[in-house]
C-alpha cells in the first residue's frame, strides 16, 4: 500500500482510521473524494488484503469511525472478508469486529440493513450476519407491506420468508392479514407464496393449532378432508425444488393433526369459499340445524383451549357476508372464561372488524359492558308492568327462543296479541281501506305498544336481578307503492311484496346479521249484496303470478290475511309455500277459502314471536336486505305507500338502578 502524499508518509505513520478510510475509498470509488483523511492506495486490480482489513476493522472500535461507516460499507467489508477466507486470515475475528460495530449502533443501521436485505439477491447474507433482523418489527412491517401491495416479486418474498423468525402471534397475524389482502387466492403465485409463508411460520413457532388451522383455511382446504391423500411427490417440471419441498413440509406437518383437520372442515362449512352463497348450504337450513352445527363444532374442539381460541379468531376473521351472524354467534357460544386474555389480544388485531367482534364477545360473555350501554327505563317496575295491562305471570316453562327468557317471550307475544285482537275487532270499521293502509295502521300501533314493552322488560330484568335485558324497538319506512310491481331481485319480473320485515338480532350491541321476510297482505272483501250487514266474502283473492314471484325471490315470505276474527286469530299468517299448496289444491290458485285460512294459519303474535323474532324465518341474502331497506338514490322520488318495518331485538346488559 502507498499514500498519495509522500510528504505525509514522511511525517507520520498511517493510523487504523486512515486504513479504514482507504479501504472505504477502494470499495466505493465514487466516495474517494468525500472520504476525509489521508488517501491510501491499496491497489487497483485487487481488493483489500488481509493486512488492510485487519487495520480497517480494528478502527471500527473508535467512535471517530462512526461518521464513515454506514450499512453499505458494513456489507462491503463483510463481503471482502469472506472473499479472503481461503487465505487463512482470521475471518471470524474480523467479522466479529464488524458486527460488534453494528450492534453498538443498531438503531442507526436497522432500517438500512432491512432495505438492503429487500434489494439484494442474497438476503441470507444480510440475515446471516445480523440474525437480530429476523425478529425486528420493522422487518415484519416492510414484509407485510410488500406482500399486500405486490411491491416485490413473489420469488423474492419467498427468499425473505425463509429468514423469518416470528416470536408472537401478533407478528404472525400481520403477515397473514397481508396475504389475504393480496388476494387472488386461486392463482399459482398466491398458493406458492402462501405455502412459503406458513412453512416459515411453522418453522419459527411450531405447527400450532393456530398456524395449522389458518394454513388449511387459506392454503389447503382439501387437507380438512380426513380422507384426502397427502402428496408425497410433485411435478418437478412445473415447480421449483424449493416450492416442492415446502409443500411436502406443510403436508407432513398437518397430516397427523386429525383433530385440527376435523375442526377445520366444520369451520369451512361456514366460512369456506362460496359457503355463504350456496342455496343448499348451512346458512339455508333452519335455526335448529345451525345450532346443531355450533354444538358439533364445540364438541369436536373438545377441551383444547389453543384450538378453541384459534377457531374463535378464525370465525371472527373469516366470517363475512351471510355467514357473519352465525360465525359471531358460534364464537360467543365457544368462548370460555379462560379465553378472556385471548379476546383482549384480538382487540389489537390488524383487522378492525375482528377487533370489534372480539370486544362484543367480551361484553356478551363476561359482562364487560360496552361504552354505549342500555338506557334506563322511566318509572318503577309496577308502572312498567301496568303499561302491559297487568304484565305476565311467572312461569317455569323453558325459553322457546334465543332470547333465553320465557317471561320476556310471553310479554312480547301478549303485546302483539292484544294489538292483533283489537285490529281484527275493528275490521268492520276499516276493512275497506285497502291492504297498504291496513298494514300501516297495524304496525304503527305495534310500534307504540313496543315502546311500552321496552320499559316493562327493563323493569322485569331489574326485578329478577337479570344480567341482561331485552329491548324491542320498531321503525318503519314507507316504500313507493310502485315498488310492488317493479322488477324484483334475482331477475324476477315483479317484487310483489306489500311489506318487508327486517329483523336485526343484537347481542350486547353487536348485530348477528339482518334478515328479511317478505309479506303479501290480502283482505277479505265485503259482500255488498247480502241483506244483512256486515257480511263478508267466503274466500280471499290470491294473485297467482304475484305469489309465484314471491317464491322465486326467497324462501322467506308469508301472507297476512286481514278480516274479522277467524279461528281465534286476529291476523292469520300462512307461509307462501303453504298458500300455494292450499290454493292450488282442487282450485285455480286464485282464491283461498276463509275457513281454510282459519285452520291452516298461525296468529300474528305466535308467528312474529316464535318465527320472526326467534330467527326461524328470514333471508340474510344481501341483495334482498338492501332492497328491503330502500337505499337512498335507488328510486327517483321518496319511497311511499308500502311500509318497510324494521324490528330490532337486543340483549344488552341491564342498566343499573339510579
Amino acid at each position: 500500500m502507498t499514500t498519495d502524499n509522500d510528504s505525509m508518509a514522511e511525517g507520520s505513520a498511517l493510523t487504523e482510521l486512515d486504513m479504514l478510510c482507504g479501504v472505504i475509498a477502494h470499495l466505493f470509488p465514487e466516495r474517494s473524494r468525500t472520504v476525509p483523511g489521508r488517501q491510501v492506495n491499496i491497489g487497483v486490480t485487487h481488493g483489500p488484503g488481509a493486512d488492510d482489513l485487519e487495520a480497517a476493522t480494528s478502527a471500527l472500535k473508535d467512535e471517530a469511525a462512526n461518521s464513515y461507516v454506514d450499512a453499505e460499507v458494513v456489507l462491503k467489508l463483510l463481503n471482502a472478508i469472506e472473499a479472503l477466507r481461503w487465505t487463512g486470515i482470521a475471518a471470524d475475528t474480523l467479522r466479529t469486529r464488524v458486527t460488534a460495530h453494528v450492534e453498538r449502533r443498531w438503531p442507526y443501521f436497522v432500517e438500512t440493513l432491512i432495505r438492503c436485505a429487500f434489494e439484494t439477491h442474497q438476503p441470507s447474507s444480510v440475515f446471516g450476519a445480523f440474525p437480530k433482523l429476523r425478529c425486528e418489527r420493522l422487518f415484519f412491517t416492510r414484509l407485510a407491506a410488500s406482500i399486500a401491495t405486490r411491491q416485490d416479486y413473489a420469488f423474492r418474498l419467498e427468499w425473505l420468508l425463509d429468514e423469518l423468525a416470528p416470536k408472537t402471534l401478533a407478528e404472525v397475524r400481520v403477515l397473514v392479514a397481508a396475504l389475504l389482502e393480496r388476494g387472488n387466492s386461486d392463482s399459482r403465485e398466491y398458493l406458492t407464496l402462501a405455502t412459503s409463508l406458513f412453512c416459515s411460520l411453522g418453522r419459527g413457532m411450531g405447527w400450532t393449532p393456530w398456524i395449522s388451522l389458518q394454513a388449511i383455511l387459506h392454503v389447503r382446504p382439501d387437507y380438512a378432508d380426513l380422507h384426502t391423500t397427502f402428496e408425497r411427490e410433485g411435478d418437478r417440471s412445473k415447480e421449483s425444488q424449493a416450492t416442492f419441498d415446502r409443500r411436502l413440509e406443510m403436508a407432513g406437518a398437518i397430516e397427523a393433526q386429525t383433530n385440527v383437520r376435523d375442526v377445520a372442515g366444520l369451520v369451512l362449512e361456514l366460512v369456506g369459499q362460496g359457503a355463504g352463497w350456496r342455496d343448499h348450504g348451512l346458512l339455508s337450513r333452519p335455526a335448529e340445524t345451525r345450532a346443531a352445527f355450533v354444538d358439533s363444532l364445540r364438541a369436536t374442539i373438545g377441551g383444547n383451549p389453543q384450538l378453541r381460541q384459534a377457531v374463535i379468531e378464525a370465525l371472527l376473521w373469516s366470517g363475512d357476508g351471510r355467514a357473519a351472524d352465525l360465525a359471531q354467534f358460534a364464537a360467543v357460544a365457544l368462548a370460555q372464561p379462560e379465553d378472556r386474555s385471548a379476546l383482549l389480544e384480538l382487540e389489537r388485531h390488524p383487522v378492525r372488524l375482528v377487533q370489534y367482534a372480539a370486544r362484543a364477545i367480551r361484553a356478551t360473555k363476561f359482562g364487560e359492558q360496552l361504552g354505549v350501554g342500555a338506557l334506563p327505563a322511566g318509572g318503577s317496575l309496577l308502572q312498567a308492568l301496568v303499561t302491559l295491562d297487568g304484565g305476565v305471570a311467572s312461569t317455569d316453562e323453558p325459553a322457546r327462543t334465543w332470547l333465553g327468557d320465557r317471561a320476556v317471550e310471553r310479554l312480547i307475544e301478549q303485546t302483539i296479541a292484544r294489538v292483533e285482537a283489537k285490529f281484527a275487532q275493528e275490521y268492520t270499521n276499516h276493512g275497506d281501506e285497502g291492504e297498504d293502509r291496513l298494514l300501516s295502521s297495524l304496525f304503527r300501533e305495534l310500534a307504540l305498544r313496543f315502546a311500552d314493552l321496552d320499559q316493562a322488560l327493563e323493569a322485569l330484568a331489574r326485578a329478577a336481578a337479570a344480567p341482561h335485558r331485552a329491548s324491542v324497538a320498531m321503525e318503519y319506512r314507507n316504500v313507493d307503492r310502485a315498488e310492488e310491481g317493479a322488477k324484483g331481485i334475482r331477475k324476477v319480473k315483479s317484487f310483489s311484496a306489500d311489506l318487508c320485515l327486517i329483523v336485526d338480532p343484537m347481542i350486547d350491541g353487536a348485530s348477528l346479521g339482518r334478515r328479511v321476510t317478505l309479506v303479501q297482505a290480502k283482505r277479505l272483501y265485503r259482500n255488498k249484496r247480502a241483506r244483512k250487514q256486515p257480511a263478508w266474502s267466503d274466500s280471499f283473492k290470491i294473485d297467482r303470478d304475484q305469489r309465484l314471484h314471491l317464491q322465486e325471490q326467497t324462501h322467506a315470505s308469508v301472507y297476512f290475511f286481514h278480516g274479522p276474527p277467524a279461528g281465534g286469530r286476529g291476523v292469520p299468517v300462512i307461509p307462501t309455500q303453504l298458500v300455494a299448496d292450499l290454493s292450488e289444491h282442487r282450485g285455480s290458485g286464485t282464491t283461498l277459502s276463509r275457513d281454510v285460512v282459519a285452520v291452516a294459519s298461525r296468529s300474528l303474535a305466535d308467528w312474529l314471536t316464535y318465527d320472526a323474532l326467534a330467527l326461524r324465518v328470514g333471508d340474510p341474502y344481501a341483495e334482498l336486505v338492501n332492497r328491503a331497506g330502500g337505499a337512498p338514490g335507488s328510486l327517483p322520488r321518496p319511497l311511499l305507500g308500502v311500509p318497510t318495518i324494521e324490528i330490532q331485538v337486543a340483549l344488552r346488559p341491564r342498566s343499573e338502578l339510579r
